[in-house]
């Protein structure tokens, strides 16, 4: 299994994961985290968001993907955050 330093390496970088409160998108997540990049944890549970976020030093938001107006909102959110 390779490490954080063997695999690649996002320090600097912004993740912005759709579906990231919850299965797979929550694995992205942490990998993303853990590869040193700051993750927009975006998901439709807002508790689900904000779990993740929490355990990783992300930056929860809640919307829906399906949704434009959404989208928009949680990327400026996350760029201003």
């Amino acid at each position: 299994m390779a490490t954080s330093e063997s695999f690649f390496r996002l320090d600097g970088k912004v993740a912005f994961v759709t579906g990231g409160g919850q299965g797979i998108g929550e694995a992205i997540c942490r990998r993303l985290a853990e590869a040193g990049a700051k993750v927009g944890v975006f998901d439709r549970n807002a508790a689900a968001a904000q779990r993740v976020a929490i355990a990783i030093g992300g930056h929860a938001v809640a919307g829906d993907v399906t949704s434009e107006a959404d989208v928009e909102t949680a990327v400026e959110d996350v760029r201003d955050h």
